[in-house]
């Protein structure tokens, strides 16, 4: 969001934490708002300016593992993989079960965390699997 050519906040990814580089005067989480608008803190550097580092609502951590554990275990694909024609299956090459979806999901977040390397990972292995295809030993095809 953009505000007279100051930059207020910046998403990484729905459910990734938002980093916040300047903090709008007033702008302060109440305990009763936590479960929609998150919540948020400062770390003081010892130069520089405050960063303020924000956690998305509970409620948007629930609406997106719901939106991805649905659509991978029921239709083998997201709608974004569905534009690229692309399918998640397992090694007996069906649909992931509800459980591999979840952990899957999960697993992502492994692989995201020291700087996408496990997402990276497909460009250099032989088989072309992210950490998380193979933590829960499915594949993602093109078909």
């Amino acid at each position: 969001m953009f505000s007279k050519g100051k930059i207020y906040s910046l998403w990484v990814a729905p459910v990734i934490p938002q980093f916040l580089l300047e903090v709008i005067e007033g702008a302060q989480t109440q305990i009763d708002n936590f479960w929609w608008g998150g919540y948020f803190f400062s770390v003081h550097l010892p130069y520089g300016k405050d960063i303020f580092l924000h956690y998305p609502a509970p409620v948007l951590w629930i609406v997106y593992s719901l939106y991805y554990l649905l659509f991978t275990s029921f239709a083998s694909q997201t709608p974004g993989k569905m534009m690229k024609r692309l399918v998640i299956l397992n090694e007996a090459k069906n649909s992931p079960s509800i459980s591999i979806s979840f952990f899957r999901w999960a697993a992502y977040y492994l692989s995201l965390f020291p700087l996408g390397l496990g997402v990276w990972w497909s460009g250099f292995g032989e088989d072309k699997k992210t950490w998380h295809d193979k933590i829960c030993k499915t594949q993602v095809y093109e078909f």
